[in-house]
């Protein structure tokens, strides 16, 4: 004999929210562990059970079969018990837990969904983690607080935005070394254009700038507070 259990809780107390590339599928991730799956419709569909701390961050893979999530803390691993984990959308399954050493705030799948970036703040540092070997890379230790980040299109490149110093990074993924910087507030919203030409980072005063991606020389700021 076999049975399942659900932790119980609010649906409600979501604290991370995720939309599946199809937008057939919504995770959204409560303050006391819990990710819940609904389909379009709003219908609850299962839970994703594992965590021992607040969902902090969600994100679908591209090509849909993966779904990574992080947490606050609170249980045996690393620093704080920080976990960032990835899970088999189709089978429910937990494919990898990935033991971080700080606060998360941002997590991203590269464009061909086998690599995924993790930012991470008081140890000023992100990783990449390969979906297929298990294995972690970082680049040194620098101190500088990463918030936001961003894949390139073509998944050569990683733009990180570095509140500690306000810089923006442009980092090599293969090598982990810094391609191109530029002074510049601190996000924790950044994006690459579709296209590989421009990169927009939102302030915290509520202005959006864009850079060209290649130079990271400015293009244009717009104020998007002022139009709400």
């Amino acid at each position: 004999q076999s049975w399942s259990l659900e932790l119980a809780g609010p649906h409600n107390a979501s604290a991370a929210i995720a939309t599946s590339p199809k937008a057939d599928l919504i995770a959204t991730g409560s303050s006391f562990g819990k990710i819940s799956l609904w389909d379009s419709d709003g219908n609850y569909q299962r839970a994703l059970l594992g965590h021992e701390g607040g969902i902090s961050s969600l994100d679908f893979s591209p090509d849909g079969r993966w779904l990574a999530s992080c947490d606050t803390g609170g249980g045996s691993h690393g620093f704080g018990g920080i976990t960032a984990r990835v899970w088999n959308i189709e089978t429910g399954a937990l494919h990898s837990v990935i033991p971080i050493p700080g606060w998360v705030n941002a997590i991203a799948f590269s464009p061909n969904s086998e690599q995924l970036a993790v930012s991470i703040e008081y140890f000023g540092t992100f990783l990449v983690f390969d979906l297929a070997t298990g294995g972690s890379r970082s680049p040194a230790i620098n101190g500088n607080t990463v918030r936001g980040l961003a894949w390139s299109p073509d998944g050569t490149e990683l733009a990180c935005s570095h509140n500690s110093d306000n810089h923006l990074r442009v980092w090599d993924v293969k090598t982990l070394k810094v391609l191109r910087e530029v002074e510049a507030a601190g996000s924790n919203s950044l994006e690459w254009s579709p296209d590989g030409n421009s990169l927009a980072m939102q302030g915290s005063d509520g202005k959006v700038a864009i850079r060209d991606a290649k130079t990271l020389e400015l293009l244009l700021v717009t104020d998007i507070s002022a139009r709400e």
